[in-house]
């Protein structure tokens, strides 16, 4: 069998149907098309790599796909996890109701809990704030004014997306790109890990499918639940320690994780 994805012949890809065993000679492997992993791909469609883009959901809503995100909140109280996530090309942002602001530098600090900070700064962010709010669609001149020092009030800016659906907003043009191939009702379920690499993952189908993929470089971009979930269970599941112990995995939710 040809190992390289059908890019190439055939963009979009359902493992439900079993129309591949193995996948390798990827650039770019991308576990997760909601806002961050297809804005990811977008971004490095015109570098000329091989992109794999793998959504764990079908195009549309489903059952089964939604009923993997179910779960028991502790503590707070809070929506239902799989009312609060949306597990289908897209991601969330299928059902986000458009609000949008700034992080503050307070939102970068360490917590009382250790090794809760994160890696970066708001400074870090900073210089790609006009080209999130153009992927937003919302203007980027964000202004917060001190209503009392004293009582440290501050009135804050917010802009509101109309919002973008991003499943239905690149849809038409991750289906007529000549580098990214997109694979749906792919679920991560395990890896192989070798050293500080990751050599390859095993991705799953509702219909007890599997695939296994070898890529360059694997891209984690499965929101921040889910991320850590996943990488806590792996290094669990493996024995390994694909995350340093001092990182602040399950605390701070990371958005992305890149293995190289």
């Amino acid at each position: 069998m040809d190992p390289t994805p059908k890019r190439f012949r055939e963009v979009i890809s359902d493992l439900n149907n079993a129309a591949l065993e193995s996948i390798s000679d990827i650039d770019y492997c991308i576990i997760g098309a909601g806002p961050a992993g297809i804005t990811l791909a977008l971004d490095l469609e015109n570098t000329g790599k091989k992109i794999l883009l793998l959504e764990a959901g079908s195009i549309y809503w489903t059952h089964e796909s939604a009923d993997c995100y179910k779960g028991i909140n502790t503590g707070d109280q809070y929506f239902e996890l799989q009312h609060s996530r949306q597990r289908f090309f897209g991601g969330t942002s299928n059902h986000w109701t458009g609000w949008c602001r700034t992080l503050d530098e307070s939102d970068f600090l360490s917590s009382d809990i250790s090794g809760s900070s994160w890696p970066i700064q708001k400074k870090d962010l900073d210089p790609f704030l006009k080209q999130s709010c153009e992927i937003l669609e919302v203007q980027s001149n964000y202004t917060n004014r001190m209503l009392s020092k004293k009582f440290g009030i501050e009135a804050q800016s917010f802009e509101f997306s109309p919002p973008v659906r991003f499943g239905q907003k690149y849809k038409d043009r991750i289906e007529t790109s000549n580098s990214i191939h997109l694979i749906i009702n792919a679920n991560l379920t395990d890896l192989a890990y070798n050293d500080v690499k990751v050599n390859k993952v095993i991705v799953s189908s509702y219909s007890r499918h599997q695939l296994e993929i070898k890529a360059q470089t694997f891209i984690l971009a499965t929101g921040g639940i889910e991320n850590s979930r996943l990488l806590l269970w792996l290094n669990k599941k493996n024995k390994l320690n694909i995350v340093n112990k001092i990182s602040p995995l399950g605390n701070t939710g990371w958005s992305i994780l890149i293995f190289t």
